[in-house]
């Protein structure tokens, strides 16, 4: 029987040789997304990171809902096409927790995209489709194993959807053409090679723009540096304008850290911070601006 070597979370994962090793991940992860009816995926997310579940040979039988919790998962490590993916090596079993909260997804922007976050839940506003010079055309419906090509303020980017016909319900939906109006599209993040390529789950997926005046503006601010990044038992932030605050949340939202500054810099021990990664929030007068940190241990 082979050893099986612990690992506690999902990031610690991405520091692990690939090959026939099995790690078990002590930690809880949780569902994002699922579909089984393509190579037997799983998206599983938690505090420090995401990997996709690829389970072509069936070895997941029990039957799971999204935002499950799945403790003492056990597999080993392969890659395709630049994708970390974790292979089962046994049914994990009953969900070690149900009826969750809803997983925020991360919100980001094109630009923001890279390998860095693949298999996270996100969410991209005011997003757009580029029908121009491409395959399909207003009016046209979303179809299996196909590419769209999207853009929002900061860039451009791709929706690419598996292929399986009838996988998920924005497929051949004649109630649901592609859309010509700016959406707030969310969706588990795939990569293929050098490109992290956005992938809606469901007609749900597919949000009217927020327009709450009650929301603080949140920039991908330029005003402020922030390093190292990656980062290990501090970062450190800096700008010409005064930082009144710099907070630290994880992936699913929740604020972990929230240091008073009022000074234009600030150098922020995260030495008890797992690895992973984070969102840093700099608070400046009114404004927040928002960048994302790699913690490695």
């Amino acid at each position: 029987e082979k050893e099986i070597i612990e690992v506690g979370n999902i990031a610690a994962l991405y520091d692990q040789p690939i090959g026939d090793l099995v790690y078990e991940v002590t930690g809880e992860v949780f569902i994002t997304h699922q579909q089984q009816a393509y190579r037997g995926q799983i998206y599983i997310q938690d505090e420090s990171g995401a990997i996709m579940i690829d389970d072509d040979d069936g070895i997941i039988e029990t039957e799971y809902e999204n935002y499950d919790g799945i403790t003492g998962l056990r597999g080993t490590l392969s890659e395709f096409q630049n994708m970390l993916q974790l292979i089962p090596a046994e049914d994990p079993g009953a969900a070690s927790s149900t009826e969750n909260d809803p997983i925020e997804p991360m919100e980001m922007t094109l630009e923001d995209l890279s390998e860095d976050y693949q298999g996270m839940l996100v969410i991209i506003r005011n997003v757009s489709f580029e029908f121009e010079g491409h395959d399909y055309s207003e009016g046209d419906l979303f179809t299996h194993n196909e590419s769209y090509y999207i853009y929002d303020a900061t860039g451009e980017g791709e929706i690419r959807t598996p292929n399986s016909a009838e996988l998920l319900d924005y497929f051949d939906n004649p109630d649901f053409p592609i859309p010509t109006e700016p959406k707030d599209i969310v969706g588990v993040l795939h990569q293929r090679f050098e490109g992290t390529r956005l992938q809606p789950r469901a007609v749900a997926d597919f949000k009217e723009p927020a327009d709450d005046p009650n929301i603080v503006d949140i920039i991908e601010g330029k005003e402020f540096k922030m390093y190292p990044n990656p980062a290990n038992n501090y970062f450190n932030v800096e700008g010409t304008e005064i930082i009144h605050n710099v907070r630290v949340f994880n992936i699913n939202g929740q604020m972990l850290m929230d240091n008073i500054v009022n000074n234009n810099n600030a150098k922020i021990d995260i030495s008890n911070l797992n690895a992973g990664i984070y969102v840093i929030q700099v608070i400046s007068g009114q404004e927040s601006f928002n960048y994302k940190l790699q913690v490695q241990r």
